[in-house]
């Protein structure tokens, strides 16, 4: 009788002064080297090797797919290539915490993350935008089968007063000094 197939794993092949990853398919073994001598950076590149070889290749049913995985991907992909980095990469953290362990069928869990969020309605809408993103980005490069639709919350309104020179001239402002640590920075009274 066969023996049962203990899946991949991290051995040392002393002749290549490597880690390798071995694994069998259909009876063959197989191997990958992981580059290094490094018992912690082997374990490491075996992480990404285990992540990357569990993932499917074809577009997946959105009830599949975990919502941290399209962010993940999303950031990882589009984050180098953003403007604001600092403000995509806050949302993704947030976002993060909210969707632990639900998937891209979640419509209505929209609700939920807009009522637990204790931000102004702007921000909800900004960190909401990015999960619409991530998921076109995702379907866009053929991981999920079909778009899933995020209802926005409605825009807040636009501001009213905007800084210009004249009430800068005219002395209607403050420098931001008294108000905070921006020196240069001035903000109407």
């Amino acid at each position: 009788m066969a023996r049962r197939n203990q899946g991949p794993k991290l051995r040392w092949f002393a002749d290549r002064g490597a880690y390798y990853i071995t694994w069998t398919v259909n009876g063959r073994s197989r191997k990958c080297s992981t580059d290094t001598a490094d018992r912690e950076q082997a374990e490491a590149k075996f992480g990404e090797w285990l992540q990357v070889r569990k993932r499917r290749h074809g577009p997946s049913d959105p009830a599949e797919v975990l919502v941290t995985d399209i962010l993940t991907d999303y950031a990882a992909e589009r984050g180098p290539k953003v403007m604001g980095q600092d403000t995509m990469g806050r949302a993704i953290e947030t976002l993060t915490r909210f969707w632990e362990g639900r998937t891209g069928e979640a419509p209505l869990a929209v609700d939920a993350y807009v009522t637990q969020r204790d931000r102004a309605a702007g921000t909800r809408r900004r960190e909401l935008g990015v999960l619409q993103t991530a998921i076109n980005h995702a379907y866009k490069h053929g991981r999920l089968a079909r778009p899933v639709a995020i209802e926005l919350p409605a825009s807040p309104p636009a501001r009213k007063t905007w800084l210009t020179r004249i009430p800068v001239r005219l002395g209607s402002c403050r420098p931001a000094s008294i108000c905070g640590p921006l020196q240069a920075s001035w903000r109407c009274q």
